[in-house]
């Protein structure tokens, strides 16, 4: 994503604990929680979480946003390729774009799983899986 250059969230706490690397502003990409993390300053924050797939940090004197975290990162790279984006051209703003699509689909399971709890099947036992 963009231009910064992409780092582990380990090497860089490693680095930065050590002295080896000062503050600059990178997308971080941790690939265990497949969720890029990017600051663009070295500040306290804030956060307010959008929907399941992004979060926004806001520096709290200001409120000016300082950074953002994406979740499911490789199911929404999927789906912007799969609409034509092409790789290393995909912009947070593309994946606001993604994350409000999926945020509305899953909006619409969500009104289903309730739907379902307030069925007659939700009483049903389910087999013993020991």
């Amino acid at each position: 994503m963009g231009t910064s250059q992409e780092v582990s969230v380990t090497e860089l706490f490693r680095k930065r604990k050590t002295g080896e690397a000062k503050f600059s502003p990178k997308n971080l990409y941790d690939r265990d929680a497949d969720c890029v993390t990017y600051f663009d300053q070295d500040v306290s924050t804030n956060s307010d979480q959008l929907d399941p797939f992004i979060t926004l940090f806001y520096e709290p004197a200001s409120s000016r946003l300082v950074g953002f975290k994406i979740k499911c990162v490789r199911m929404i790279v999927k789906r912007l390729l799969n609409a034509g984006k092409k790789r290393g051209k995909i912009t947070f703003g593309d994946v606001l774009n993604v994350a409000e699509e999926l945020s509305k689909e899953h909006e619409k399971k969500a009104m289903h799983r309730q739907q379902a709890k307030e069925s007659d099947l939700a009483a049903i036992v389910l087999p013993d899986v020991k």
